[in-house]
């Protein structure tokens, strides 16, 4: 591997910072630190033909900025059961202070980076990363610990507590690897996952599988860190059961030894989803579990199914749904609702968590109005649908926030970008200027800096420049009848058996820069009067596009739910996933079912059906136009989905296994 990453200044420091906690002292013993303009690695892959190829690993930081990377260890001094989470390290120079970045590319760049979770015993060694002006020196610079979790959250406050006790019950006893310290849901938040810490007499890596009712469906991992000390989190138990659970410990010299645990957890919630599986080809199906959360926070518990419909994680608290979809973060972590609603808004947040599988909530991000959707930047800065506060208007502006430090970098006004004749919704839309776009997905193309956003009330799907605003093209076959300035940039079909979507969600560019969306089409492509509506014609499905953007042309390319009719009809929220090459997950997750069986349109039922309906969802598989996996929510009195994504609980990048503080 070839490494042409650019040092402009490298020199040494002897000196350390340290931060006093609970007893103990931790030191950060920096060994080298320089300034970085770029870094760019060139990766050679051997080929199965033989060949080779050359990829390149290019990261810039942001304009009028560069990097500083640093090599320390960190080290704790005494006892006591205090920790220093390794992420909040941050930069100390003339009186300014700059946050550890989210540095997860590293490795690319063949630097072995710092662990990111907290330590609370032993040691940690590897490079950092910060961002600074391009202006600032770095001649006076230190490293520094601290930046305390949020002081306004209850939550994270416990856990601190939670953490001291688990750490003070450990050190009382010499637990090894046939009778480890075992922690069941350490948080209380996470009631399938446990905690298992013993030590090694010799540094070993850790394998953990928990047993499945068959090979599909077991679940395990292999932590390839060397180390004695091991922290393991467990994760995909069942609920109610003897859970069983096998731990190997390699040595370096490949001796092993095994050690079978067992885990009993309870049942699930008597208000909990039932699960039906009605298609399921092993073998065939993604790998992972599928995951869903709920777009009311008086709904269902966010939750992940294995293949056969068995509960394999969910979280205890309802309201981290609350109108936010489910995100997972390239770390491992997830983005949640933390249940904090604005009044008088439709369901906009005040804030956000990243949370571990384990429940533990890493960090609350506190910004205006969020809703909807959250996207990760290749970066690791994160993108939040919002509204702007103040304004009349919701569910139509789009925060940039730099990841760890929550400040804001960028922010795009859609009332601004979207030239509309007037900010108002056509009937049977409701919501006039305060919801006249709905705003409901953001997806993000980092190779040009642009941006697709789906306005559901304007059956909209719009395709703009990041950086200069400008709008490529806009879809929709509504939005033009009263908005001139919008008309030059609409896409014009082109093909037959064409049509447009209606009331859409999840819209997302496919590798080969299709278009991929949920047509909901709860009006029928427009809007009409409801008395008219006849709702055995209703259907949703997943719908890809072609779109030539110097032609402003459109072809309708693919399609999965018209074929089913109002069957899978759903009305609301719902979700499209891509797994790989004619690979998709679709989550019809809006269902309203009337008590004869029948699906309906809930904008145009009356209350006393509505009442007294249940709200299912499925999610549907398809690989190469076969559906492989299918699944029905139901039981509870609101068991609607927002997103389903298959996920790997465990990711192949997590290597370390000190995972109860991470």
């Amino acid at each position: 591997m070839k490494k042409t990453t650019l040092i402009v200044l490298v020199f040494i420091l002897t000196a350390g910072s340290s931060c006093l906690a609970a007893g103990a002292t931790f030191e950060v013993k920096v060994e080298e630190i320089g300034e970085v303009m770029f870094f760019e690695t060139n990766q050679i892959i051997n080929l199965y033909d033989g060949g080779q190829k050359i990829v390149p690993h290019v990261q810039y930081p942001s304009d009028g900025s560069k990097y500083v990377l640093a090599n320390v260890t960190v080290a704790k001094n005494g006892d006591g059961a205090a920790s220093v989470n390794l992420s909040k390290l941050a930069l100390s120079v003339d009186g300014k202070r700059y946050n550890r970045i989210d540095d997860g590319f590293l490795p690319n760049h063949n630097y072995r980076r710092l662990p990111g979770y907290s330590i609370s015993f032993g040691s940690k060694s590897g490079y950092v990363c910060f961002m600074i002006p391009v202006e600032q020196s770095i001649a006076n610079a230190k490293i520094v610990t601290g930046a305390p979790e949020s002081e306004n959250d209850e939550r994270m406050k416990g856990q601190v507590e939670v953490e001291n006790k688990i750490i003070s019950e450990y050190r009382k006893g010499n637990y090894g690897i046939d009778s480890p310290f075992i922690i069941q849901d350490p948080y209380s938040l996470s009631p399938l996952s446990a905690l298992v810490m013993f030590k090694t007499e010799t540094p070993t890596r850790i394998s953990m599988l928990v047993k499945g009712r068959d090979k599909y469906t077991d679940v395990s991992h292999m932590f390839t860190e060397l180390s004695t000390e091991h922290e393991i989190p467990i994760y995909g138990l069942y609920p109610g059961t003897k859970n069983e659970v096998t731990l190997t410990a390699t040595a370096e010299s490949g001796e092993e030894k095994q050690s079978v645990l067992y885990i009993e957890t309870e049942a699930l919630p008597s208000d909990f989803s039932k699960v039906r599986v009605s298609v399921k080809k092993e073998g065939r199906m993604a790998p992972g579990f599928t995951f869903f959360d709920c777009p009311h926070n008086n709904g269902n518990y966010p939750l992940a199914i294995d293949g056969n419909g068995d509960v394999r994680w969910y979280l205890t608290d309802k309201s981290m749904n609350c109108n936010v979809m489910l995100t997972h973060l390239k770390n491992g972590n997830l983005m949640l609702g933390s249940g904090k609603i604005i009044p008088n808004t439709y369901g906009n947040l005040y804030s956000v968590y990243e949370i571990t599988p384990m429940g533990k909530i890493i960090r609350e991000y506190s910004i205006y109005g969020i809703h909807h959707d959250i996207r990760e930047k290749p970066d690791g800065n994160l993108l939040f649908c919002t509204s702007m506060e103040g304004r009349a208007s919701q569910n139509d502006y789009i925060v940039e926030v730099e990841r760890g430090s929550g400040n804001i970098l960028r922010t795009w006004d859609l009332m601004r970008i979207i030239p509309m004749t007037a900010y108002d919704t056509q009937p049977p839309y409701s919501g006039g200027l305060s919801n006249w776009l709905h705003h409901n997905a953001l997806w993000y193309l980092e190779y040009e800096d642009s941006f697709i956003i789906s306005g559901r009330h304007q059956n909209l799907v719009l395709k703009f420049d990041a950086k200069t605003e400008e709008i490529k093209w806009a879809f929709s076959a509504t939005i033009g009848e009263l908005n001139e300035k919008l008309r030059p940039y609409l896409l014009r079909p082109v093909s037959d058996n064409f049509e447009y979507p209606c009331s859409q969600h999840a819209a997302m560019i496919l590798p080969d820069k299709k278009l991929f969306l949920f047509d909901n089409r709860n009006y029928l492509e427009k809007p009409m009067d409801g008395a008219k509506l006849d709702q055995t014609l209703l259907y949703s499905r997943a719908v890809i596009y072609e779109i030539d953007e110097n032609e402003r042309t459109v072809k309708e390319i693919w399609q999965y739910g018209k074929e089913r009719g109002a069957e899978l009809y759903s009305s609301f929220a719902s979700d499209v996933d891509y797994l790989g090459e004619n690979h998709y997950l679709i989550n019809f997750g809006g269902m309203y079912k009337a008590p004869d069986g029948s699906n309906y349109d809930h904008m145009f039922t009356p209350a006393e059906i509505r009442l007294n309906s249940s709200r299912p969802s499925v999610v549907v598989e398809i690989l190469n136009n076969e559906v492989v996996f299918e699944a029905m929510l139901y039981g509870n009195a609101n068991s609607n989905s927002y997103k389903a994504e298959r996920k790997q609980i465990y990711l192949e990048s997590m290597t370390e296994s000190a995972i109860l503080l991470r």
